[in-house]
């Protein structure tokens, strides 16, 4: 990580379709993406369509000290 800048080294994920990775994806009924950030404070980004999971996981890191704010909810997923 660089003191400043980092944004230069973001990837989107779009920019990835490994075939294998497309395949277990397709055939996933669910799936979890973690996405790392450096913020000044301990938060959360949530996104994704399942709202029930998204307020399950969001009680859950709030209840460990990990805010979940629906600002910082992702639109899409």
């Amino acid at each position: 990580m660089l003191e400043r800048g980092n944004r230069a080294l973001h990837l989107p994920s779009t920019r990835f379709d490994e075939p294998r990775a497309m395949a277990l994806a397709a055939a996933a009924s669910l799936i979890v993406v973690i996405h790392g950030c450096r913020e000044p404070d301990r938060i959360a980004y949530l996104g994704g369509r399942d709202t029930e999971l998204l307020q399950c996981l969001g009680k859950r890191l709030g209840d460990a000290g990990i805010p979940t704010p629906s600002s910082a909810r992702l639109s899409r997923a």
